[in-house]
């Protein structure tokens, strides 16, 4: 047990924060926009996290968008956040648009197959009658 705890160390630390945020009702949090007293602080900081996803993810070289001359680029604090923000959106994105059209194309088929078995029943009915 020990030796499995070690090995997946990163996993169960994963679950139990999952865990104590689920359990501490932050989910409902999840989804909304930026709001409360700090909504310029959120902003901003959505600002370096998009910044670092349009411009090559290069961590010494955060930046916001800022409509002046400096390209966007800024001094703020430690961007780690930021950082991990920015790679964590940029993976789940790409999972949830995958399910997306994974979902999309099971629609397609499934009408599909209700167009055929309506066309189905159609011929069936007419025969039946002729």
């Amino acid at each position: 047990m020990i030796q499995w705890l070690e090995n997946n160390s990163g996993k169960v630390f994963l679950f139990l924060l999952f865990l104590i945020f689920f359990l501490l009702g932050f989910q409902v949090y999840l989804f909304l926009q930026p709001i409360g007293l700090h909504y310029v602080r959120q902003t901003d900081s959505l600002a370096f996290v998009d910044f670092y996803q349009n411009n090559g993810f290069n961590f010494f070289e955060p930046g916001g968008w800022f409509l002046g001359d400096s390209d966007g680029k800024t001094a703020g604090e430690f961007p780690v956040l930021y950082y991990l923000t920015a790679i964590l959106d940029d993976f789940y994105r790409s999972i949830v648009l995958v399910y997306l059209q994974f979902i999309n194309r099971m629609l397609k088929k499934c009408k599909l197959l209700l167009e055929i078995t309506k066309i189905k029943l159609i011929t069936l009915h007419v025969l039946k009658f002729s």
